[in-house]
């Protein structure tokens, strides 16, 4: 239940962020940075608003196996 929560909240975040024109601002930027090292992050930023629904999902994931380990460890 969590999971899907937090993947939802992800999504709306994602969308917001891609609806917002900040991404294009984002990119405009990198491209403007001398050198062309800026296109090396330009699919980091397009990729964004796909990969932050996946990275809220895993939250509880990543708690869930830190507790175990906590517990195994001690």
């Amino acid at each position: 239940m969590t999971t899907a929560a937090l993947a939802l909240l992800g999504g709306a975040l994602g969308v917001a962020v891609w609806s917002s024109g900040l991404l294009d601002t984002i990119r405009a930027d990198l491209e403007a940075i001398p050198g062309r090292v800026g296109y090396l992050f330009v699919p980091i930023v397009i990729a964004l608003p796909a990969v932050l629904p996946l990275a809220f999902a895993s939250v509880p994931t990543v708690s869930a196996r830190r507790a175990r380990r906590e517990r195994t460890r001690l």
